[in-house]
């Protein structure tokens, strides 16, 4: 039986295999159909990505999530291909373009953390390279723009954070006290209570008075 559905999958016939499991299954062993299942469904969208064809991909993991909406499996790879989506659309369209695929597959499929979590790490990575390269207003400003890609204002002030006490650093290592002091009054004027701020502006006010 899963021979039959393996064979049907690599020629194509994806509808042939779901078909194929839904007459077999009570015969099969354990969960060898939920296996049989993911591997059509999975194989099936993985198909119209090798075609460029995403939005196709989206329905075929739609309708395998409508079925199996509990199928982990499912969900970690319907979370990759959102990765994969707007990699792509990033590379080719720019990353506006790959801001709207996320925004329009978390809304698709609402409540999927793998999605969500998908999200997150496409805001991560640009507000984390901008960081990087000392651009840290620029940061701070995609990450206000692009906040709806975190998950949760938990994880947005994490990464203001993370964007303010680097550029202040950048002052504290030329003993620029005033600047960075700034700096830690700018982020606290948005989280008042941050205690990272007010402990490292604190110092920088301790070096001042030297």
């Amino acid at each position: 039986m899963a021979r039959v559905v393996h064979d049907l999958i690599g020629n194509g016939k994806f509808e042939a295999a779901l078909a194929a499991v839904d007459q077999g299954k009570e015969f099969l062993p354990g969960n060898e159909a939920q296996e049989l299942y993911f591997a059509a469904y999975d194989g099936w969208a993985k198909r119209y990505m090798q075609d460029g064809q995403w939005e196709k991909a989206a329905d075929v993991y739609e309708a395998g999530l409508g079925r199996f909406p509990a199928m982990e499996k499912l969900h970690g790879n319907i979370g990759w291909f959102a990765q994969e989506w707007a990699k792509e659309v990033a590379a080719g369209q720019g990353p506006d373009k790959a801001v709207e695929v996320l925004r329009a597959l978390k809304q698709r499929f609402p409540g999927l953390q793998n999605v969500a979590r998908s999200s997150k790490n496409y805001l991560n990575n640009n507000v984390n390279a901008l960081v990087r390269d000392n651009k840290h207003e620029e940061a701070l400003a995609v990450l206000e723009r692009l906040k709806d890609l975190a998950e949760g204002e938990a994880d947005v002030e994490r990464l203001a954070v993370f964007a303010y006490d680097r550029w202040a650093r950048r002052f504290i290592e030329k003993k620029d006290w005033d600047g960075a002091i700034a700096i830690y009054d700018e982020g606290l004027a948005r989280y008042p209570d941050q205690r990272l701020f007010e402990q490292n502006k604190a110092y920088c006010i301790e070096q001042k008075s030297r």
